[in-house]
């Protein structure tokens, strides 16, 4: 038992299959035969009738003693079928032979007598013969031996790399860029489709020791599964044999790409080489990574939408160098074929080259004014190519299909109760709103976001005490839109009980924006006590409920109308020029005819001149920004969301065109909306 315990600890596992076969007496499931699943344990039962079966059944018990490393593996393989192995007899007969011939001394495989190496590098001749022997179809899956160690050395993989090929067939390629490492630190990444070669890849991987390998089954152009917090996957190392012009690849999805991964145009249906190549490109480190593909020689020439591929690629300096090899050496085409190798540092190369020939002394002024060039070149090149994005696209929809007036009436969401600021900014937006009230910014959120409302109105900032915080932190929380916002002049005023002096006052009530906001005339007040409560109104209305006599409340002089209170001092406020701005927020998409406020949300890399690199592509862009505001992302220690707001007009192209580009850039990413601003 020990010893067995022991052995369930190493990498792979042998259980104890037992055989189980229904009692015909008792109509009962009842153990017929156990035994270790091992060859040979199949060798000594290789004469038993059900040979076939105890075959299938030790390998489903293999993969499922070893699941980490083997689930699914064996899925596809049968052993007692008719249809591949004939009739029961010949079936046993062969299956026999089959065992009787594995046993043989020269085959035997026992650590004592070779490495892993030997069993890996025999596994991987195996598949070459049978690429070889099954012609074109199978060779798809293989990569020729010297093919995979030229494109390995050309993507000159480096010890602690991520090593990714998205097309990985058997995982020749794969595991020859892991072997030109020259250690065991890296890892490696792959996709698949096929499913019995996505199988072989598993195999191969457990062979080769590279059990901790993650190969997906998927579906790359059209469903990548190497993905992260919902971006693609990103690797140092990105190689690939990939189907030569594959037809159907997918074109049809392309423009809806979540990954936006094909912004540099749709390649033809019918030919999906660039669609492989663009994905690669895409899934390299920026400024880092390197990409090593084989192709057709099409991929050079041809022209129309490839044509625009290709010029775009070059365009950005990426393609580092081709390599042409000659005709005959694929099994699965006899065409000649060329190794294209792109270096995502050969932008950070340049601006490294000119560093050198200004001088330290302007280093750092180099590198910012050519990251800024080389960021509005890409943007440049982006339009020159027509390229689209899926935020452009939203855009652009929600332009063609949003009313073009704003709505007169709607079910409107305010914070408060009646009286708030929130309901005289809802009335000078609609002109006849069905409010409803909540507690909380919170409530006003949920109310949209589940659909109770069709809007919500919203604080955001005042002149005087600056942002509105709490909104600021609750929308990273909820999804939704501005569609329009609006300044309204504040005019803060002490409201009591009528009778009720100013010096009777104990206690004042109002939200903290407002006693913020009037902080001068507070402290102008000896010995009384200030409460925060959710809203202005809230303040008025408890006061005017309260059987106190020396309470106020600092609110609107709406509020004492609505609440017949007095007005003990007028225009409390530290600032005459009191305005306070609120937007409203749909969980839906609309821009309105005259859009010209663009507000967006972001994190940013926590390095120096990160976000001088993004205000000065709106600089350059001849955007105004008239708001910048971080706040600190929770649960991560000093890193901050970016919240912008720039006067521009989303009908000027150059504007969705950069919202699409900070969207593929920067996650997370939240487009906050266009619209326009009541004053």
């Amino acid at each position: 038992t020990r010893i067995r315990r022991k052995l369930e600890r190493e990498r792979f596992v042998l259980p104890i299959v037992k055989y189980k076969k229904e009692n015909p007496g008792t109509g009962k499931l009842e153990v017929m035969d156990s035994f270790e699943a091992s060859f040979y344990s199949l060798l000594d039962r290789r004469n038993a009738p059900n040979i076939g079966e105890l075959i299938n059944i030790t390998l489903d018990a293999i993969e499922e003693k070893n699941k980490a490393k083997l689930e699914g593996v064996f899925r596809n393989i049968d052993f007692n079928s008719e249809a591949a192995l004939g009739p029961t007899q010949e079936r046993n007969r062969l299956l026999a032979l089959l065992l009787e011939d594995f046993n043989k001394p020269e085959l035997d495989l026992s650590p004592d007598r070779v490495t892993e190496d030997i069993i890996g590098n025999t596994y991987m001749f195996m598949i070459s013969k049978f690429a070889a022997d099954s012609g074109k179809k199978a060779g798809e899956f293989y990569t020729p031996a010297p093919v995979a160690e030229l494109v390995a050395k050309l993507a000159n993989p480096k010890p602690g790399q991520r090593i990714c090929d998205p097309a990985c067939g058997s995982g020749g390629l794969l595991l020859a860029a892991g072997h030109e490492v020259g250690n065991s630190n890296y890892a490696l990444y792959g996709m698949e489709v096929n499913g019995a070669t996505w199988a072989l890849c598993r195999m191969n991987m457990f062979l080769h020791n590279a059990d901790s390998a993650r190969i997906e089954r998927c579906n790359t152009l059209t469903a990548p599964a190497l993905v992260e917090n919902d971006q693609l996957m990103k690797f140092d190392i990105v190689v690939a044999n990939p189907p030569f012009s594959l037809d159907k690849w997918g074109a049809e999805e392309a423009e809806a790409d979540r990954f936006n991964r094909f912004w540099r145009g749709i390649p033809p249906k019918s030919k999906g080489d660039w669609a492989f190549i663009s994905h690669m490109i895409e899934a390299a480190e920026p400024g880092s990574g390197r990409v090593a593909v084989v192709v057709p020689h099409g991929v050079l020439f041809r022209g129309s939408k490839e044509g625009l591929i290709r010029r775009a690629v070059i365009e950005e300096n990426l393609l580092d160098a081709v390599i042409g090899l000659p005709a005959n050496l694929f099994l699965s085409t006899g065409i000649p074929v060329a190794i294209l190798v792109f270096d995502r540092s050969r932008e950070r190369e340049v601006v490294n080259h000119v560093c050198d020939l200004a001088g330290k002394d302007f280093e750092t002024y180099i590198r910012v004014l050519y990251g800024t060039l080389l960021d509005v070149s890409r943007s440049y090149q982006r339009q020159l190519i027509g390229a689209t994005s899926s935020l452009k696209e939203r855009v652009q929809e929600a332009i063609r299909n949003t009313d073009p007036v704003f709505p007169s009436r709607a079910v409107v969401a305010c914070q408060g109760v009646e009286g708030a600021y929130s309901q005289n900014a809802c009335d000078k937006l609609f002109s006849l709103p069905n409010i409803m009230y909540f507690n909380s910014f919170s409530g006003v959120f949920q109310a949209v976001e589940s659909g109770l409302c069709r809007y919500g109105i919203l604080p955001i900032e005042n002149s005087t005490a600056g942002s509105v915080n709490e909104v600021y932190d609750l929308m990273k929380k909820h999804n939704f839109y501005i569609v329009r916002s609006i300044k309204l002049r504040i005019d803060h005023n002490l409201l009591a009980k009528k009778g009720t002096k100013l010096s009777d006052i104990k206690e004042i009530y109002s939200h903290q924006q407002a006693l913020d906001q009037c902080s001068e005339f507070l402290k102008s007040l000896k010995g009384v006590k200030i409460t925060v409560c959710e809203n202005t109104a809230v303040a008025a209305k408890f006061v005017a409920e309260s059987e106190r006599n020396d309470v106020a409340a600092i609110s609107s002089k709406n509020c004492a109308e609505l609440y017949s209170l007095s007005v003990l001092s007028n225009t409390v406020q530290n600032n005459d020029n009191n305005y306070t701005r609120f937007i409203c927020i749909s969980k839906s998409l609309e821009i309105y005819p005259g859009a010209d406020k663009v507000s967006m949300m972001f994190s940013i890399a926590h390095k120096p001149g990160t976000l001088y690199n993004v205000v000065s592509r709106f600089s350059t862009l001849g955007l105004n920004l008239t708001k910048l505001e971080s706040r600190p992302m929770p649960g991560k220690d000093f890193e901050f969301l970016f919240y912008f707001d720039l006067n521009a007009s989303i009908y000027d192209e150059k504007v969705p065109e950069l919202l699409g580009e900070f969207d593929d850039e920067f996650d997370p990413f939240t487009f906050l909306g266009s619209y326009s601003e009541m004053i």
